[in-house]
Parts: C-alpha cells; structure tokens; sequence
C-alpha cells in the first residue's frame, strides 16, 4: 500500500480556513481510495484539525502541546533551538512514506533545507504562483528557488498559472489540477425563480485582499432604487479598526437593518441556498472555494476581471459577470443582475452546471493518478 505523507505545517489544528478544508478533504478522499495517509503538522497547540478526518486517517502534530508543563517544556525548547528539517528528519526516516504532498513553499523549506530527502515530494500552490514569489525577499526567492528545482511536481489550480512557474522554473513538471467543488444534486440547487432579494458575501473579512467594503459602497449607490434588497456578509477575521470602518459605511449610506454580519457558519450551502447573487470582491485569489461552492448551488456572480481565478471561472454574461475594478463598475454589476430575475436564473444555472467540471471523484482521482505515476 502506498504511503502519502500530506504537509502542512501550520494553521491546521482547530483552524477552519481554505487550505486546512482541502487538507482534511484530501486526506480522507485518498485514504478511501486505498492509500495509507498520514496527515502531519508541526505546531504548538493542542487539538486536532477543525474539518473531520476519517478514522483510516492518522493525524501527527510533531509540536503537539500535551497540556504536561515538563514534556511542552521540552518541545517548546527542540522548536526554539532544532530547525525543522532536523526534527523531520528523524519523523521521515520513522515513517518511511513514499511521496510527500507539501501544501506550501515553506513546507517544501521545513524539509529539505540542509537535508538530502529522497522521497518524491509534490508542492501545493493554492494561490497565484506570482503571489508567493512577489512578496519573497531576494535571498528567499533565490532559495525556495534552488530548494524547488527537484521537487517532483508542482501543482497548480488553474491552467493560466502554469507559465508563472515555468518562467522561473524553466525544467518543472507542473501539473493543472483543481480544487475539488462540492456537488449539489440538480433538484437541490437554489430556487432563482423564486426571488429572497438577497447580496451574499462570504469569505475572510480583509480589509487589502478580499475588501468586502466595496461591496458595501457599491450597494450603498444603488440601495435606493432596490428597497427589497438586503446583503449577509459571512466571515470572520476583521480586525477592529476594519470593522470599526464597515460600521461607518453602513451608518453613511442609511443601510442600518438592510446590512447584516453574520460571524462564521459550518453550513454554508443552506445560506448559499436562500440566496439570488454571490459576489466576490477579492483583488486575487487562487481558487475561491467560497464563490465555486456558490456557483455549485446555483448562484450568478459577480466579480472583477482583473482577479485572477475569479476570472477563469467565472464567464462574462454566461454564468456571472466580471466588471472593472471600481465601486462604480461593481455597482453597475449589481444592478444588471438585481433589475433582471431572467439573467439571474440563466447565469445560475449556467453557474451550477460548469462547476461539475470540478467535481470531487474527478479531482481526487486525477490526484490519485499523479501519485501513482510519481511513486512508480
């Protein structure tokens, strides 16, 4: 049997974001297609991941706080003085696995910086290549570089980021392989002709990348005109000088009552559901679950032509629309869909149908293939 070592090594326990859902979905999806999977992470906590993993699944976390001063002590200090690739090291020569998924760079530098490691390793990129590489200072940038060069795969979300790793890395096997989309069966999809009136946005509260404050102004513009219309942010992770900020706009442009926040929620799908438009406000993104698992659902989008994968997925004036990126151009978005029930009920279905592209079984097992074509 076929042992996989999938990597993360932060953010994972008791954290509900992207990456740590794929993680966990990952794991279980190739354990019940008959790999041994050992999901590992390296961080100071205590707990085990927010997603679910099924009993075939052994989760590790090489820094697991155990809640005994003596023996955190001990850990905390091997963190504190042994680098990472030290400590993985001894836990790879234990566990012996025949290929290693990395979900970022830096899992690819906690294993093989000052190391010789003959496993196969594949790299994750769930953003934007250009992402990670732009932000790298010089010396970093050169060294993921020189540390990438014998990965064994680099996989990417989207066919528009293969030429973003083949500049830099001229001789890297890349390979397009998309996050997994949940399927809502065709009966289940939301009922478009059957209007709730309703905005949903629903990711990170971020001020720079994801900017849900320019869905606010922009609705801010059109509300008048649109007196039935309300909009449910759902997220976390504003920090108080944002939310501070959202409040003011909601005060500014008189949409007390007709703007709700609503937190976080694990079902997300219903919320999709009682619902007529998803919009997606984010500067980038790699391959927005959120706005795939709307569309999923049934929902039209609208987005901004200049963010990458919202720009691949979504289709102008066939399953959502993609307008420039200003307030004014979001809010003219809006008001095409909001004025047109019949444009909403053929970009949403439309929506719903391409995303079966990206379905689970097609996904994993497109994986399943590239780990067995690696480790043979």
């Amino acid at each position: 049997m076929t042992k996989i070592m999938l990597f993360q090594g932060r953010s994972v326990v008791n954290s509900s974001g992207g990456a740590e859902k794929v993680l966990c979905n990952m794991s279980n999806a190739l354990s019940s297609r008959g790999f041994e999977v050992l999901t590992v992470c390296d961080e100071f906590r205590k707990g085990t991941p927010f997603y679910k993993l099924d009993q075939n699944v052994r989760f590790c976390n090489l820094s697991a706080r155990t809640g005994n001063l003596l023996k955190d002590a001990g850990t905390w200090l091997t963190r504190r003085f042994v680098p990472a690739s030290f400590r993985l090291q001894r836990f790879l020569k234990r566990e012996k696995p025949d290929v290693i998924v990395c979900f970022f760079i830096s899992d690819v530098y906690r294993i093989k910086f000052l190391q010789r490691v003959k496993t196969p390793i594949i790299l994750m990129q769930h953003c934007y290549p250009d992402f990670y590489f732009q932000k790298m200072k010089k010396f970093n940038y050169w060294l993921n570089l020189f540390l990438l060069r014998n990965v064994a795969a680099i996989q990417v979300l989207l066919p528009g980021y293969v030429e973003q790793i083949r500049s830099r890395l001229p001789k890297a096997n890349v390979v397009v392989i998309p996050n997994a989309v949940p399927m809502v069966k065709d009966e289940d999809v939301v009922r478009l002709t059957e209007p709730k009136h309703k905005i949903v946005y629903a990711s990170r509260m971020d001020e720079y990348q994801k900017r849900p404050h320019l869905l606010l102004e922009a609705f801010g513009r059109i509300a008048g005109d649109f007196p039935e219309w309300t909009v449910e942010f759902w997220g976390g992770g504003a920090s108080e000088e944002y939310a501070q900020k959202m409040e003011a706009l909601v005060l500014r442009y008189n949409l007390v009552g007709r703007t709700v926040f609503m937190g976080t929620t694990d079902k997300i799908m219903e919320v999709y559901k009682n619902a007529d438009v998803f919009v997606i406000t984010s500067t980038f993104e790699g391959f927005p679950l959120a706005m795939t698992e709307a569309m999923s659902c049934g929902l039209p989008v609208v987005g901004f032509k200049t963010a990458s994968a919202v720009n691949e997925l979504v289709r102008d004036g066939r399953n959502g629309l993609l307008v420039d990126e200003t307030v004014d151009a979001l809010a003219a978005g809006l008001r095409e869909l909001m004025s047109s029930p019949e444009k909403r009920v053929e970009y949403g279905s439309r929506a719903h149908e391409d995303m079966k592209a990206y379905a689970p079984d097609i996904i994993w097992n497109q994986w399943a293939e590239l780990i067995n074509k690696i480790v043979k």
